[in-house]
C-alpha cells in the first residue's frame, strides 16, 4: 500500500512538472512570434528600437513614437483635419532583465586526530542576461518586465477643432490611452 501511494505521488509530480515545462515552452514561443504587418494595439511594449537607447535621444525616440500614435489615432475622428501633436516623455521607462541563475554550494567538514573539527561552507553564485539570437544573428536582450516611459504633457494641433465637442473627444481619448490628467494635455485648433 506504501509503495502505491509513493508511486502515485512521483506520478504527480511528473504530470505537475511535465505541464509546468510545457507551458514555458508554450510562452517562450508565444514571444518568439513576430508580429503581422497590420497595427499592433497600443502598449508599452511596442515602442520602436530606436526609442530605447539611453539618455535623451531614447526619450526623444519615445516621444515622437507617441507623437505619431496620436496624429494616426485623432485622424480618425470625424471632424478633425490635419493633426500634428507633440509629446514631452519625463522618463526613458524601466525594465527588469531576464537572468540566468546558477548557485552552487558545498561544505566541506573536516576532522583533526584530536577530536577537532571544522566546518567550511563555500557559495558560487553565477548570474546570465538572456539574450536571444534571432535567425539573422541579431541579439535581444530578454526583459521580465517593461515599464512605459513617464509621459509629462500631450499639445496638440488640430484643423477643425476648435469646437468644444471635438477638443472633449480629444482630450477623452488622450486621458484614456495614456492616463494622465487633462491638466496635461493642450489642444489649439
Amino acid at each position: 500500500m506504501k509503495m502505491t501511494l509513493k508511486t502515485g505521488r512521483l506520478r504527480f509530480y511528473k504530470l505537475e512538472t511535465a505541464a509546468i515545462l510545457t507551458g514555458m515552452v508554450l510562452m517562450l514561443i508565444g514571444n518568439l512570434h513576430t508580429p503581422s504587418e497590420s497595427e499592433p494595439a497600443p502598449s508599452q511594449t511596442e515602442a520602436p528600437a530606436a526609442a530605447t537607447p539611453q539618455g535623451s535621444a531614447g526619450r526623444t525616440g519615445y516621444a515622437e513614437y507617441y507623437a505619431a500614435q496620436i496624429e494616426r489615432l485623432l485622424a480618425n475622428i470625424e471632424g478633425i483635419g490635419e493633426v500634428t501633436a507633440a509629446v514631452y516623455v519625463k522618463s526613458e521607462g524601466t525594465g527588469i532583465l531576464a537572468e540566468n541563475s546558477n548557485t552552487d554550494t558545498s561544505v566541506t567538514k573536516e576532522e583533526d586526530s584530536q577530536g577537532g573539527t571544522r566546518e567550511e561552507t563555500k557559495n558560487v553564485s553565477d548570474n546570465e542576461i538572456v539574450i536571444l539570437k534571432d535567425k539573422d544573428g541579431n541579439e535581444t536582450v530578454v526583459y521580465v518586465s517593461q515599464n512605459a516611459p513617464e509621459i509629462e504633457g500631450i499639445a496638440v494641433c488640430v484643423k477643425g477643432g476648435a469646437s468644444a465637442g471635438i477638443q472633449e473627444k480629444i482630450k477623452t481619448a488622450l486621458m484614456a490611452l495614456y492616463d494622465i490628467p487633462a491638466s496635461k494635455i493642450s489642444i489649439t485648433g
